[in-house]
């Protein structure tokens, strides 16, 4: 992934340079622009002449190039809205890709209820802001239901919330208009099940007996089994890379701190291969039989991490430098050998 201010600048970029090329652009009048990040939405005299704007914008920049798509049967999507052109007046309706699964929060997960209730309000709102008529807005009423009941939601309880967001925002909406308490404290406890609403009762009663200026408001926050712990499988030891290990012989007590950026199995292996290798631990063990005999893989034991190789070489170094003082010190190219 870029940097997070990758799409601000990005924004930035395009903003600049767009004014100037549609000042520019003289062939034919724009009749409609709008973007938002990287999709514009155009509307033209005709479907050459969007060609040919078309042409000219991705002539305009070197690292900038543009793909666009037409009207199918009137219609054409952008961004999360369907506009459909058939009428006599455009009408706006929510667009749902075709991979769309319908697949929410299930209404028997381990979720607070006020998570699900505003799951259906959400979607609800969606719905009211992108249809500019009410047949649209009804056939999407029907389709949210449809996916909800399928997620195992009650009818009787969607039913409820939709009437009273309909009443709300068509029948009452300038009666429902409801002063906010700025004198909110919001608190937040995790998500326990019935005990948590038990609280949450309590809670409000005591702030609205005790505290007649501020309204205490508790806060639930769901989690994932992964949080607790670790759903895949180990890796071995011998296999883990990027590591900083220490070897330590059985024979004479001599300790080895070294770093690897493949895996540690492979360079312990490389290690005890006495006639092929040449490094510290090699000749140590070369050079005495006796230390040879009693050592093996199990001497190693990884003591750190690392995310580069640089990283990896600075922490090799103080792990280095905390050892206690020794009698002789060998150094071996990028790795130390500490005799006790």
């Amino acid at each position: 992934m870029g940097s997070p201010l990758g799409p601000t600048l990005a924004n930035l970029f395009m903003g600049h340079f767009e004014q100037k090329w549609l000042a520019e652009f003289s062939s034919c009048k724009v009749l409609f622009y709008r973007r938002y990040i990287d999709d514009i939405f155009c509307v033209f005299e005709n479907k050459e002449e969007a060609e040919e704007f078309y042409n000219f914008l991705n002539g305009k920049h070197e690292n900038i190039k543009f793909t666009y798509e037409t009207e199918i049967s009137n219609k054409l999507p952008f961004l999360d809205v369907l506009i459909d052109n058939s009428g006599l007046n455009i009408a706006t309706k929510l667009y749902r890709k075709l991979t769309f699964t319908g697949l929410y929060t299930n209404f028997m997960s381990f979720t607070p209820l006020s998570y699900k209730i505003g799951l259906i309000k959400s979607l609800l709102y969606r719905t009211f802001k992108i249809n500019n008529t009410w047949q649209g807005f009804n056939d999407d009423l029907q389709l949210i239901h449809n996916f909800l009941q399928k997620n195992s939601y009650p009818q009787r309880l969607l039913e409820k919330i939709t009437n009273l967001f309909i009443t709300q925002h068509y029948c009452h909406k300038a009666e429902n208009k409801n002063c906010k308490n700025e004198n909110i404290k919001y608190s937040k406890l995790p998500y326990i099940g019935k005990t948590s609403n038990i609280v949450k009762e309590k809670v409000r009663h005591l702030s609205t007996t005790f505290c007649k200026n501020i309204t205490v408001q508790l806060v639930f926050s769901s989690f994932k089994i992964g949080s607790y712990f670790s759903y895949k499988d180990m890796v071995p030891p011998l296999f883990k890379s990027r590591v900083i290990y220490e070897f330590v012989c059985l024979g004479c007590n001599a300790k080895y701190i070294g770093l690897t950026t493949r895996h540690l199995g492979t360079r312990i292996a490389e290690h005890l291969n006495i006639e092929k290798n040449a490094s510290t631990i090699a000749t140590h063990l070369k050079q005495n039989s006796e230390c040879r005999k009693l050592c093996n893989k199990e001497c190693f034991k990884i003591i750190d991490f690392g995310e580069t190789e640089a990283h990896l070489r600075i922490k090799e170094a103080l792990h280095i430098m905390k050892e206690k003082p020794v009698l002789n010190i060998q150094v071996r190219h990028e790795n130390v050998l500490l005799f006790t």
